[in-house]
């Protein structure tokens, strides 16, 4: 979206602290499969072997969680204004042409260091669904 004009350029650096907290990374290249030669054919009827097994369990490991990236070193940016911290930390807040990020997640990111100081007075227009208090 920013490459096509839909974020204002004075947003990207607040943009881009967001995108080290969500641990965004660049894909990877999808592969291409080497082509398959067809399986060989024959002449008399195979029956298979009447076969019995156990059914199978999938197993679901949660995936890991990214560690946070070193800070910028930024000063802590409260979300919210000074004195007020958020209220709903599992609510979203969305940033056309960004990934969705959670009030918590984005909080963080201005506790951590990782929001220009120019801008953490402007983030706050952003976090209304976050309920700051």
């Amino acid at each position: 979206a920013g490459d096509t004009g839909f974020i204002d350029p004075s947003f990207c650096p607040i943009i881009f602290s967001l995108i080290g907290v969500c641990g965004c990374a660049t894909p990877a290249p999808v592969e291409t499969p080497a082509p398959v030669s067809p399986a060989p054919t024959t002449s008399a009827p195979v029956t298979p072997a009447p076969t019995t097994s156990a059914p199978v369990v999938a197993r679901v490991t949660p995936a890991p969680v990214a560690p946070i990236p070193p800070s910028p070193g930024f000063p802590t940016c409260s979300i919210c204004g000074d004195g007020k911290r958020i209220s709903r930390p599992d609510a979203v807040v969305e940033i056309v042409g960004q990934a969705p990020v959670s009030c918590d997640r984005f909080q963080l990111a201005g506790d951590s260091g990782f929001i220009e100081p120019q801008f953490c007075p402007i983030v706050s227009a952003f976090v209304a669904v976050c309920e700051c208090q």
